[in-house]
């Protein structure tokens, strides 16, 4: 009598030693690399943020039973993701940084992100009940296409402008 049932929440970093997390974020490094390369509009090369890479897959690895192949998939779509968001945020996060004195523009640089922030998305993503997890991802998945092309509508409209503009 009297016995209550106790709960206790646990972070991401339970799962991080799962051999299924490590293998997978490992795994994602030269595949994240390769996205940021293939990927039209990426304007991001992620760096640092490739040895997080186990965190970006951590909460896919009890969703899919550990199985490695899904959560690769996962991962690589997670990653995608996240770069075009990165991709997006860059000009913004670099404009900010450089107005505080975060960082100074070196030659060559062209902007800087930092892409941990968007983990909790990822985690969110598959925490969701079941079924909300696939509408999320690809709530997530269209609105990075409709940014990239209010961004490609932009410059088409710039281009625009500025060829009347000449033309005048």
């Amino acid at each position: 009598a009297g016995r209550r049932e106790l709960y206790i929440g646990m972070d991401a970093a339970i799962a991080i030693g799962h051999p299924t997390t490590v293998a997978a974020g490992l795994l994602l490094i030269p595949i994240t690399l390769a996205l940021a390369i293939i990927l039209p509009g990426i304007i991001v090369l992620p760096y640092a943020d490739l040895a997080a890479t186990p965190f970006f897959v951590v909460a896919a690895t009890p969703f899919f039973a550990a199985d490695l192949i899904k959560t690769i998939i996962a991962g690589t779509i997670i990653m995608a993701i996240f770069l075009y968001l990165g991709s997006w945020w860059s000009p913004i996060f670099t404009k900010t940084a450089l107005a505080i004195g975060a960082i100074t523009k070196e030659k060559g640089m062209i902007g800087c992100i930092w892409l941990q922030p968007y983990i909790p998305v990822a985690v969110a993503a598959f925490s969701a009940p079941p079924g909300a997890n696939y509408v999320i991802l690809i709530l997530l998945i269209l609105i990075v296409l409709f940014i990239d092309r209010i961004k490609s509508l932009r410059e088409v409209a710039s281009r625009l402008y500025r060829f009347e503009a000449a033309k005048a």
